[in-house]
């Protein structure tokens, strides 16, 4: 049996945690308040008196050693016997609380029994104390315990979470067996045993790996299976983290894990599904008046835990609905409390990643544990750790939500004043439209403070049943994260003020350094994605240092199923692409009579694929067309992709970036080839030179880091839509003369060494003519 490092806390909420879940204002404790309070207890300590003194303690029993620590809020000397004094903060009305918690006497107990240990004590003093936030009234509640009874409460509590443990290890056992057992589900594909043995050894040797590995490579597997297979050589408190950024990558890891359970694998895997898509009510009210999935969930979900954690290795939100059905808990807590018995989490980037939403049981305050973080598509993270780490204030949310506070005079007041220095901020904007700078004003921090007190104030006195309640809490919160963010902000934040959109932004132009923050508290990483590339770029931005290792995986495919031609003869940029308009006509109609069959042409705009459209039309008929509107709802996206069957002849006008320019999967004859009218860079605004400004700051090229890299990984997505399968065949076509830049040349892959350069429509379609045995790819630029 093994050994464990075990908080006071943990032990005590194991056993004794109980109630409701409850988020209203009312019902939760603030934790800058808390400290504060704290602090305000302990400043009236005597001389004598201790705060904040560390305990530590030793339990065994049935194999299992149990290093025990905590702190104890105070220790207080004024009688014979010390006291321990636990603290709790509170925003129950004074006289609500008869008794202290059971949980918070439980903690009490155990700091005294350690402290009692380690200084030879027969008896001892309890006290717990609750502060009122609002009032800082105190209400506290005072015991003696001799030794032996501090001891009797103290191994019943180790007791009951050693059994824990010993179920726990049992259960480790069992993987670990089945993990020695297991053998590689399925006949290796080229390159895929060498992946897997080298991504093995770095996670061995603590080293993240960014990989990019093409389509039919196996990633999945490539990233899952040595993760599992080295669990057992890693620490009791192991986890891999899957991570996705849609619900459809979920899906494929939760498939991996189930084929690797039909060999013999046993692992406990949980999916993690946004609180707002597994809420069993429609719209999340989590407190015990308004769900009852919320009412007495802790009672309820020690119940389900211990029917299904021996049953089941798969946790899929489907399971977890059916035990919230079941035992009437909520679905999304259930899978975060099913996730301590997980080996393996599948779940978005949020749940590692964000600051408001990281999952607070294992990141809080863990450094370096046995945690491996597997980022599929790492390609979006970039920008989806920018917004995680960027909050925004508009003058309409303020306004809105003034309208919806009605009479509450001081709360008006307050938002006044904060409305009247976001326009002061208006004034400020140069001929761009925007106002730039890196502090805001005293009185903006000021204003925003006096909001927050403000709706404070009426959130404590209010029911939640006010109609008011629900919008004045969201936007509270949002108060805080934007205060939280500017709080722990760094070099690579600034703030802007948008005129047009009346909009305050503290804007991320770069997360490394928190994505970097957030490695370091696991073993090893692996990003990976059909479209890394450049990897030294994305090693860079992802948090990533020097050592970490670059791989790159060769294509599987026969290239010669997969013609890459770019035509620079035409232009895209802003400025000149209305002069081609008619030529990009021409190359599309061009390719997609070369064979007849299903193509998709992609666009950097709806307005540029709209006029090159026109066109086409005007030219050649829309006869097999279709063109993508904007904001298409998910029944007319289906419609839309139904027109690719294996025997139609279609031609689909696209928005590169969007819905239909990335994780479309439209196999064999359902897509012969793609049309890529420019290289589709972001449209120039201010946090895109915001982004360019940082990284020439730090001496790299910030033109190809803010548009160039991003742009070009929606042209190596949209082109990853021909070949899904070893019996693809097909084509991408590029339209732009910047494709032959370096700077662009360098984002292809080393897998696409087969492109070939034209710069005349007669070669274009000389080339497209033909066959894989025809001599002589390549077409030299004419002078």
């Amino acid at each position: 049996m093994g050994s464990y490092s075990v908080s006071v806390r943990e032990i005590c909420e194991f056993s004794l945690l109980s109630g409701s879940i409850d988020n209203r204002f009312a019902a939760g404790v603030r934790m800058q308040e808390g400290i504060r309070l704290h602090q305000y207890i302990q400043s009236a300590y005597g001389p004598d008196d201790e705060a904040e003194v560390t305990l530590t303690g030793e339990y065994s029993r049935d194999g299992i050693a149990m290093h025990i620590m905590g702190r104890a809020d105070g220790i207080l000397k004024m009688s014979s016997s010390p006291t321990i004094e636990e603290i709790k903060s509170t925003s129950l009305a004074y006289g609500e609380i008869k008794e202290p918690l059971a949980v918070h006497l439980a903690q009490c107990r155990m700091y005294a029994y350690l402290y009692a240990v380690s200084n030879n004590l027969t008896s001892m003093g309890l006290k717990v104390t609750y502060v009122h936030l609002s009032t800082h009234r105190e209400t506290s509640f005072e015991y003696d315990a001799s030794f032996p009874e501090l001891k009797g409460w103290f191994e019943e509590l180790c007791a009951g979470y050693a059994a824990h443990l010993v179920f726990i290890e049992n259960m480790t056992d069992a993987r670990n067996e089945s993990i020695h057992l297991l053998r590689f589900p399925f006949e290796f594909r080229r390159y895929q045993k060498e992946t897997i043995n080298y991504i093995y050894r770095c996670i061995i040797k603590k080293t993240n790996v960014f990989m990019n590995a093409p389509t039919g490579s196996g990633k999945t597997q490539n990233t899952l299976y040595p993760s599992i297979k080295a669990l057992p050589s890693l620490g009791s408190r192991a986890k891999i983290f899957y991570l996705t950024g849609k619900s459809t990558q979920k899906a494929v890891a939760l498939n991996a894990m189930d084929i690797l359970a039909q060999k013999g694998l046993r692992v406990k895997t949980v999916e993690i599904t946004a609180k707002e898509k597994a809420c069993m009510i429609g719209k999340p009210k989590c407190n015990p008046r308004d769900c009852p999935y919320a009412l007495d969930y802790y009672e309820k979900s020690a119940r389900a835990m211990k029917e299904f954690i021996s049953s089941n290795d798969i946790f899929t939100f489907e399971v977890f609905k059916k035990a919230a059905e079941e035992y009437t808990v909520c679905p999304f807590e259930l899978s975060l409390d099913a996730s301590l018995y997980a080996d393996v989490i599948v779940c978005d980037y949020n749940y590692v990643f964000d600051p408001h939403a990281a999952l607070k049981r294992y990141f809080e305050d863990a450094k370096g544990r046995d945690y491996i973080f597997l980022a599929d598509e790492a390609h979006n993270l970039p920008e989806r750790s920018r917004q995680m780490y960027s909050e925004e204030m508009t003058c309409e949310r303020l306004r809105y939500m003034q309208r919806h506070a009605g009479r509450l005079r001081r709360l008006n007041e307050a938002m006044d004043a904060l409305y009247e220095c976001l326009q002061g901020y208006s004034l400020l904007c140069g001929s761009n439209g925007a106002y730039i700078f890196d502090e805001p004003t005293a009185d903006f921090t000021s204003a925003v403070t006096n909001v927050s007190q403000q709706l404070e104030n009426f959130l404590e006195r209010a029911d939640s049943s006010d109609e008011r309640y629900s919008d004045l809490l969201d936007y509270y919160y949002e108060l805080m994260r934007f205060s939280s963010l500017n709080e722990m902000k760094g070099d690579s934040h600034i703030f802007y003020y948008d005129k047009e959109n009346e909009m305050l932004k503290l804007f991320c132009t770069d997360a490394k350094g928190y994505l970097a923050d957030t490695l370091a508290k696991g073993r090893a990483a692996v990003f990976f994605s059909a479209t890394l590339t450049p990897l030294e770029y994305y090693r860079d931005i992802l948090g990533g240092g020097s050592d970490d290792k670059m791989l790159n995986i060769d294509s599987i495919f026969a290239k010669e199923n997969f013609k890459i031609v770019v035509d620079t003869s035409i232009e895209t940029t802003y400025t000149r692409r209305a002069l081609y308009y008619k030529e990009a006509a021409k190359r599309i109609r061009a390719t997609v009579i070369s064979k007849p069959g299903n193509y998709i042409v992609y666009f950097p705009s709806y307005a540029y694929m709209q006029s090159v459209y026109d066109e086409y039309k005007k030219a050649f008929g829309e006869e097999g067309c279709l063109i993508q509107q904007r904001q298409m709802r998910e029944k007319e996206r289906e419609e839309f992709l139904s027109h690719f069957t294996f025997d139609s002849v279609t031609t689909a006008f696209a928005v590169i970036g969007g819905v239909f320019g990335e994780a479309v999967d439209l196999v064999g004859d359902k897509l012969i080839g793609v049309v890529i009218c420019g290289v589709s860079l972001p449209m120039i605004c201010t946090e895109r030179e915001l982004i360019r400004s940082h990284f020439d700051k730090q001496g790299r090229d910030g033109f190809d880091y803010a548009y160039v890299y991003p742009g070009m990984n929606k042209v190596l997505q949209a082109m990853g839509r021909v070949i899904r399968t070893s019996e693809d065949k097909g084509c991408a076509v590029l339209l732009d003369r910047r494709f032959n830049y370096t700077a662009y040349k360098r984002c292809f892959p080393p897998q696409y060494d087969q492109m070939v350069f034209v710069n005349s429509l007669s070669k274009l379609q000389m080339f497209l003519k033909m066959s894989p045995s025809d001599d002589g790819y390549y077409y030299p630029d004419e002078p």
